[in-house]
């Protein structure tokens, strides 16, 4: 299943989220296969249910989320 068209109409607005690298359509040999790759580094985001997974591998260096503080 290849990208919807206006995902694909929508990729050279979007940067991979671990080094702002161009993101290409992957092949896709069937549904499960769909997403986009980085052209710089390599990382690849599934499609799923029609919509880009960025959150499926988290970059390394994301800081840990900090603790609630008290009022």
């Amino acid at each position: 299943m290849p990208l919807p068209p206006a995902l694909l109409d929508a990729l050279p607005l979007l940067a991979c989220p671990r080094c702002g690298g161009a993101l290409v359509s992957r092949d896709a040999r069937d549904a499960r296969d769909a997403g986009v790759e980085c052209v710089a580094c390599a990382a690849s985001w599934p499609l799923v249910d029609g919509v880009l997974d960025f959150l499926a591998h988290p970059c390394e260096d994301a800081a840990e989320p900090e603790e609630p503080r008290d009022r």
